[in-house]
């Protein structure tokens, strides 16, 4: 995903929401994330608990008083404390069931996703339900994350397509 962060580097971002990943140890150049970082807005980060990327700022030779970005650590449920599929790096999908309760009643990351979603859909306004305006926006056509499914998906392009639309 190198050609995010050098995107996010020439200000082609205002936010970034991190899920289940911790770019800052994961990527290939930990420089250029932690620079993209810093020209962000808005960090949302959802994980149990204070990644490298929440605390980028806090990062060695970073100059906290330099960095505008707003760093918002939403912690999440850890993953055995929600029923849900994981992906490994084999590429296996494996489904694994709720072993125990949150404490606190902490939310699901996706819980969380789904309720940024409304949000943003809310500010973006739904006023123009048609069916063009469905086809032209579809997250109008979502009213809950199970309607996900109802929307037709795109066809899947090769990665070579996929990197050119990124330039783009």
């Amino acid at each position: 995903y190198g050609p995010i962060w050098h995107r996010m580097n020439q200000g082609g971002f205002r936010m970034a929401v991190v899920q289940g990943q911790n770019p800052l140890v994961s990527a290939a150049n930990a420089g250029v994330v932690r620079s993209g970082l810093a020209r962000l807005e808005t960090l949302v980060v959802l994980d149990p608990l204070e990644s490298e990327t929440a605390a980028f700022w806090k990062s060695p030779g970073a100059r906290p008083e330099t960095i505008q970005t707003e760093v918002i650590h939403l912690p999440t449920a850890w993953s055995f404390e929600k029923a849900g599929s994981i992906t490994n790096a084999a590429r296996w999908v494996q489904w694994r069931p709720k072993a125990i309760e949150p404490p606190a009643q902490l939310p699901s990351d996706l819980q969380i996703i789904d309720r940024l979603f409304r949000a943003v859909r809310a500010r973006y306004g739904t006023n123009h339900r048609d069916q063009a305006d469905r086809e032209q926006h579809p997250m109008h056509a979502l009213d809950a994350p199970e309607g996900a499914f109802r929307v037709a998906p795109r066809p899947l392009e090769e990665p070579a397509v996929q990197e050119q639309r990124l330039r783009d």
